[in-house]
């Protein structure tokens, strides 16, 4: 999947997609109306619409379509095949990170009125990557204190062991 993006994208991670160009609405507009859909070389994702939305499903057969085809060539397969669905379901949910990151890497209305410098776009990045990773470890912590696979194997320490 992250080859994919990469040769489809030009992107190393999710975060990368800050600076996307999505669809533009005439291409949306047309497309609505019978025009050409997406690009096949560099899909341009709609960004304000659903994961659902013709434009962006049209995108998810193009990236499946791809997927599938590289994945055949492979000899002999990495994993045991998966459906034309299972696909779709991963490129959709990948389509909702990017979106996320996206979002935050766009401008927004500071407190005065004043729309967001880059710099303090890449502040606020910076924050939310924090308190996404701080919530990620707290929640890994949790799991592995609830199967005891900490040092202390999940049991409370006692003052005399410190």
């Amino acid at each position: 999947m992250r080859n994919l993006f990469k040769q489809v994208f030009n992107v190393e991670r999710d975060e990368d997609f800050g600076s996307f160009a999505p669809a533009t609405a005439k291409q949306l507009e047309e497309f609505s109306l019978g025009g050409d859909g997406p690009n096949h070389n560099y899909p341009q994702w709609d960004m304000s619409g659903a994961p659902t939305s013709p434009w962006n499903e049209a995108i998810v057969d193009i990236l499946t379509d791809r997927l599938i085809t590289e994945l055949e060539k492979i000899k002999p397969p990495p994993f045991p095949k998966k459906t034309q669905m299972y696909w779709e379901v991963v490129i959709r949910e990948k389509f909702c990170r990017i979106k996320r990151e996206w979002a935050q890497a766009q401008p927004h209305i500071t407190d005065t009125g004043q729309i967001e410098h880059a710099d303090e776009i890449e502040e606020r990045r910076i924050k939310y990557t924090d308190r996404r990773l701080k919530r990620t470890r707290v929640q890994e912590r949790r799991v592995r204190v609830r199967l005891g696979s900490l040092p202390n194997e999940g049991r409370l320490i006692t003052p005399e062991e410190i």
